[in-house]
């Protein structure tokens, strides 16, 4: 292997390494804003709406649904990512990109499942105000 070689695989492994750091910083992002999400949303909602009298009750369920989905799917995301690593390590490269894309897909819809989950409380709650 060449100089020019080795240098660009260790450029490559940086690269991987910075990867890996910035998608577990997600996942744990992800993990952090949907269970502070639905917990405060759970603990607080009597004292910023009055719910004998609130209307469309249905979007504050509907917000804590999509909480907890958000939190299920990044939870399959991070068995998904256990999965792709040992397929990788097992030499079955083309599995192991396939299971890549599916984590990706789990992250997006989790991250897709916590932005509708705020939204919904935020119309939940301006309309309630």
């Amino acid at each position: 292997m060449t100089d020019q070689e080795r240098e660009v695989e260790e450029y490559r492994s940086t690269v991987r390494e910075m990867r890996d750091y910035a998608q577990e910083q997600f996942d744990k992002l992800i993990v952090y804003l949907s269970s502070g999400g639905l917990i405060l949303t759970l603990g607080f909602v009597k004292d910023l709406v009055d719910l004998d009298e609130a209307n469309w009750k249905f979007l504050m369920i509907t917000s804590w649904a999509g909480f907890v989905i958000s939190l299920l799917l990044i939870l399959l995301s991070h068995k998904s990512a256990i999965k792709a690593g040992t397929l990788e390590l097992q030499g079955k490269q083309t599995e192991s990109d396939k299971q890549d894309k599916i984590t990706n897909r789990l992250n997006n819809w989790s991250f897709g499942f916590l932005i509708a989950a705020i939204t919904v409380f935020v119309i939940f709650f301006t309309i309630n105000i």
